[in-house]
């Protein structure tokens, strides 16, 4: 490790994907939920150039609808 660097703590984070697929009509839809680090774990990458400045997004949840045409 470089003599300036500062080491990284460990952390483990909690993610979940939940889809559902159906039909309306001659379309095809997805809905989904996509929870990422539900813990609120603090991540600091030791790759990261800005480790100690800037830590990774903290608990975050997307709900979406998808479909094709």
């Amino acid at each position: 490790m470089p003599e300036n660097d500062l080491p990284t703590a460990s952390y483990t984070t909690l993610g979940v994907i939940l889809t559902y697929e159906f039909h309306a009509g001659s379309t095809d839809w997805l809905a989904y939920v996509r929870g990422q680090n539900l813990t609120n774990q603090d991540v600091r990458y030791a790759s990261s150039v800005v480790q100690d400045i800037a830590p990774q997004s903290g608990r975050s949840v997307m709900v979406g609808l998808r479909t094709a045409f």
